[in-house]
């Protein structure tokens, strides 16, 4: 197990972390435990996602290659038994914190902790939803949070408080409890994955999409849900423009409505169908009486605003904890 976290820990080293050295030398990450099924990294926070997915798409190959030496210790051993129960691989949930520097490392360690169990959690469950052969072990998963307030709390507390919104008859979930990171899993439909999440963001940042409606739509969903459906409203009745209305515009216009399209139409693959009102699908609730909506705007929204932060001279660093699943 040991040797399985630090190559896998090696490779996303040299994926993620090498080039990105500055001109000093300085590797962007402190790691404080490596081992075992228990790794704690500080993580230079653009760079945390990718290097956590990373780390975990090599922990299940290296973990495999030593299962591998494992197996046939035992059967050289005369153990063929206990080495036929061996699992082919390993996999590992993940959670990460986004924090300030100045803010108590030790409380988003615990809650780093808390979003790991999330992770495993989400990926458990979907396990035990599959219980069939194409599923052996639960598929690796991250989830993650950003720490907007001084006073840090539990992490469902936190989320429910920031990432959800809600009314006397409908609440809405701004965030997903995790990300699939193993690519095998999730070619069904409501798995969503880190790949479609940084897919959305993309589009996002790599277009000229105005992303303030969005921004004023996650802000007024927790003060006021009708005002958020008006913006929302108005934003897609700005993308939906006839062919003769766009030929009128400018080809900067042109290409922001086409964008907005794709990015709606990748929400709803992510998440499933959208609601007319507001980009949310609507999932199972266990409260008859009110109804239960889900999307990824908050985890966008978060994703994007450790972007913008990039370009500061002091950029946040992530606190980010793994462990062996």
């Amino acid at each position: 197990m040991t040797q399985a976290t630090i190559i896998a820990a090696n490779q996303a080293t040299y994926k993620v972390l090498l080039p990105e050295v500055n001109d000093k030398g300085v590797i962007p990450a402190r790691p404080l435990v490596l081992g075992g099924d228990d790794v704690s990294v500080i993580v230079k926070a653009d760079l945390a996602i990718d290097f956590t997915e990373a780390f975990l798409e090599a922990f299940k190959y290296s973990s495999e290659n030593e299962l591998k030496k494992l197996k046939q210790k035992f059967i050289e051993n005369g153990l063929e038994a206990s080495a036929s129960k061996l699992p082919t691989y390993l996999t590992a949930c993940a959670g990460i914190v986004f924090m300030k520097s100045s803010q108590p490392f030790y409380q988003a360690y615990e809650v780093a902790e808390g979003l790991c169990k999330q992770a495993k959690l989400y990926s458990r469950q979907y396990k035990q939803l599959k219980d069939d052969s194409s599923t052996p072990i639960i598929p690796s998963s991250l989830a993650f949070y950003k720490i907007t307030d001084s006073l840090i709390e539990e992490v469902d507390m936190m989320v429910e408080t920031s990432m959800s919104a809600s009314t006397e008859s409908a609440v809405y979930h701004l965030s997903l409890p995790a990300y699939m990171v193993d690519e095998v899993k999730t070619s069904e439909a409501n798995v969503p994955s880190l790949s479609q999440l940084k897919q959305l963001n993309s589009i996002l940042s790599d277009s000229r999409i105005n992303a303030r409606p969005l921004r004023q739509l996650a802000t007024l969903m927790h003060l006021n849900i009708d005002q958020a459906s008006q913006v929302y409203k108005r934003w897609l009745q700005y993308s939906k423009r006839t062919a003769d209305q766009l030929q009128k515009v400018s080809k900067d216009e042109q290409h922001e409505v086409r964008q907005i399209n794709l990015f709606l139409s990748t929400l709803e693959q992510v998440i499933g169908r959208l609601e007319g009102d507001l980009p949310v699908t609507k999932v199972q609730s266990v409260d008859p009486t009110v109804s239960n909506y889900q999307s990824v705007i908050g985890d966008l929204l978060t994703l994007m605003t450790i972007a913008e932060e990039k370009t500061l001279k002091d950029p946040k660093p992530a606190c980010q904890n793994e462990e062996g699943a």
